[in-house]
C-alpha cells in the first residue's frame, strides 16, 4: 500500500493489494529511470532507493555563483562541465535551465564517447570525432517524436537516439565542422553502451520530461555551452 501511494505514476484508489495497476506503475516508473530494460515490476532496493530520491534529477544552482539579475524575456540554457567523470568515463555535465535570466534548475547530462572526452572551440572540432559538441552558441530546435508527442514507449528513431530528438545548430562564433547535433536520451546507457556521437545525452526518459517541460514553458531557442575556453558568447 505505502509503494503504491508513494509511486507518481500510479492512478486509482489504493486497496493494499500489489495488484496489476500497481504493477504496471512500477513497471513504468522503473522503464522512466532505468529503461525498459530494467523494467521487471520488482520493487528492489534500487527502485525503493529512486522512488525516495536519492539522487536529485535537478542540480541546485552552482555554488559561488554570481547573483542574476532578471531579465524578463530572457529565457536559454546553458551546458557546462561539473568537474566530475560518471562510471563510464563521461564528464558529467549540467544542462541548465535559465528563466526570465534567472538559473531554474540544472541536468546531469552527457556528451560524447567515454574514451574521446576532449572539449574543443567550435573551429578546432573535427566531424566524425565522437568527441562533446564544441564550445559556443546554439539554436535549439523543435522536440521531434518519433511515434507520437510524450510517447516515450512505442518505436524510436534508433537504439541509440530513444523516442525524441531536438535538433541544434550552431550559430557562433565562427563555424564548426559538427554537424547532426541534437538532444536525445542516452537510449542504450541501460545496455552498456553510454554516451553519444557528440549530442547532449539526456540519462533517462524521467529527465528528458524535465526538460521537455522547460522548453514549453518559455520556448528557449538558445543554448549557450561554455567549456571555459573563451569563445562562448555571453548569454
Amino acid at each position: 500500500l505505502l509503494f503504491a501511494l508513494a509511486l507518481p505514476v500510479f492512478a486509482g484508489p489504493a486497496d493494499g493489494i500489489f495488484g496489476a495497476r500497481t504493477d504496471a506503475a512500477v513497471r513504468k516508473f522503473q522503464a522512466d529511470h532505468f529503461g525498459r530494460g530494467e523494467s521487471d515490476g520488482k520493487a528492489g532496493p534500487k527502485t525503493w532507493a529512486k522512488l525516495w530520491g536519492d539522487a536529485a534529477a535537478v542540480r541546485p544552482a552552482p555554488a559561488g555563483a554570481a547573483p542574476e539579475v532578471p531579465v524578463p524575456g530572457k529565457h536559454f540554457l546553458k551546458l557546462t562541465k561539473t568537474g566530475d567523470k560518471d562510471e563510464f568515463g563521461c564528464q558529467v555535465l549540467t544542462l541548465a535551465y535559465h528563466k526570465d535570466g534567472v538559473f531554474v534548475g540544472g541536468l546531469d547530462v552527457c556528451s560524447g564517447q567515454p574514451r574521446k572526452q576532449t572539449f574543443r572551440l567550435g573551429t578546432a572540432s573535427p566531424a566524425g570525432s565522437m568527441e562533446p559538441l564544441p564550445e559556443g552558441k546554439w539554436s535549439i530546435g523543435d522536440i521531434l517524436w518519433s511515434n507520437g508527442k510524450d510517447n516515450y514507449q512505442g518505436p524510436v528513431w534508433s537504439s541509440g537516439l530513444g523516442p525524441a530528438k531536438i535538433p541544434l545548430e550552431y550559430q557562433d562564433p565562427g563555424n564548426t565542422a559538427r554537424a547532426a547535433i541534437e538532444i536525445h536520451i542516452d537510449w542504450n546507457r541501460t545496455k552498456g553502451m553510454p554516451g553519444t556521437a557528440g549530442c547532449i545525452g539526456i540519462l533517462n526518459i524521467s529527465d528528458f520530461k524535465t526538460l521537455a517541460g522547460w522548453l514549453r514553458e518559455t520556448n528557449p531557442r538558445s543554448l549557450f555551452v561554455d567549456w571555459g575556453l573563451g569563445s562562448c558568447p555571453p548569454p
